[in-house]
Order: structure tokens, then C-alpha cells, then sequence
């Protein structure tokens, strides 16, 4: 065998294996191999997205590319490497925007309290039919850019076309409190309380 693995990784066994059939290769052939090695590492428990996305981008899949560049961002907020993490999601933005990518990005920033920038991805969402979970982030952050008013038609949106209780009790949350603040305690009462009867375990604290 010309390929070996070596952890969660292959590898030729030597590099002047690898540079004689680079030599021998047409571009396509070489394509195709990457977007095959790509499929394959992103089959194996432990991979590294990196590498799959790297593989990906060499063989021209821009859309497996750009998902494995969100994992890796995923984990490298998991390891509070937040500069790393939004550096990888501008380039998957970059490569292919995506929903995925954009409420990542914007996640990310709220945590830093860069509202702005936030509303922009939550909106850039938004357009690209990010679904119930987008117009529930972009509540979250109106909220906290005391926009009340659009964070609750936007949590009211998201408790229409939501498909998921936890998301749903979320934005249920999202607008008793807003309803609290103008002074409506029934309202607010009854919005708090279907959340917390909604809500998973995990969830529930919010409400």
C-alpha cells in the first residue's frame, strides 16, 4: 500500500510516492481525489474538519469545505479560541454563505456584545431562508440591543413557523419578558409559563 493511516489521518508512506503521482496526474484526477479524501475523512470518528476542509477546497467542493470550516470553528470556540473561530467562519462565509455559517458568526459576536455586527449576520440569515432558528437568534439580539419592539415581532415569527419546543419556549421567554416591561403581568405570566412548560430541562431556566 502506497497510503497508510496514522491516527485519524492518511498519509502516503513516502513523499516521493506522493510527488510521482502528482507528476502523473491530470488536474481533474487530482480534484477527484481530493473530494474523495475529503467524503472519506469526514466519515472517521476524531477527524480533523481542517484537513477535511482543506481536501475539500483542493477538489472544488466549496460546500463541503465551507461545513467543515464551521465545525472547525465550533471547535475552536468549544476551546475559547474566539478570534480562531470567527477567522474560520469568515472564510466559510467567504467561500459559500450559508445560514449555518452566518448564525455561528453571529453567536459568536454576541458574545462579545458586537451587536452590530450580530444584527448583520442574523439578517444576512434571514435572507438566506435561515429558517425558525434564525428568526429566533434575530429576537435574541434585538432584544439585547433594546430594540423591544422588533425583538418581539421577531420572537412572535418564530413561535409561528417554530418546529422545535426548545426553540419555541426560547422565544415564548423572549417575548414575556418584553410584555413584562410594558407593564402587562398577565400577559408575561402566561407567555413565561408556557415557556417553562415547553421547555426542555436543559432550557428551561431561561423562562
Amino acid at each position: 500500500a502506497v497510503i497508510e493511516e496514522r491516527g485519524a489521518q492518511l498519509q502516503f508512506r513516502h513523499e516521493l510516492v506522493r510527488e510521482a503521482l502528482l507528476a502523473d496526474t491530470t488536474a481533474a484526477r487530482r480534484a477527484f481525489g481530493h473530494r474523495q479524501a475529503a467524503q472519506v475523512l469526514r466519515g472517521r470518528p476524531g477527524h480533523d474538519p481542517l484537513e477535511v476542509a482543506w481536501h475539500a477546497r483542493a477538489g472544488g467542493d466549496t460546500e463541503l469545505a465551507g461545513s467543515a470550516l464551521v465545525d472547525a470553528a465550533a471547535t475552536a470556540t468549544s476551546r475559547f479560541d474566539s478570534a480562531l473561530a470567527e477567522e474560520l467562519l469568515t472564510e466559510a462565509i467567504a467561500m459559500r454563505d450559508t445560514p449555518n455559517a452566518r448564525l455561528a458568526r453571529a453567536r459568536l459576536r454576541m458574545a462579545r456584545w458586537e451587536t452590530e455586527g450580530a444584527r448583520a449576520d442574523a439578517r444576512a440569515a434571514l435572507d438566506l431562508n435561515g429558517g425558525a432558528g434564525a428568526v429566533e437568534l434575530a429576537a435574541w439580539i434585538e432584544y439585547y440591543a433594546r430594540d423591544y419592539e422588533r425583538a418581539f415581532r421577531f420572537a412572535e415569527q418564530a413561535i409561528e413557523h417554530a418546529d422545535d419546543d426548545s426553540l419555541r419556549a426560547s422565544c415564548l421567554a423572549r417575548t414575556g419578558r418584553v410584555l413584562h416591561a410594558r407593564g402587562d403581568l398577565y400577559g408575561a405570566d402566561d407567555r413565561l409559563s408556557r415557556g417553562v412548560t415547553l421547555a426542555p430541562s436543559s432550557a428551561r431556566g431561561d423562562a
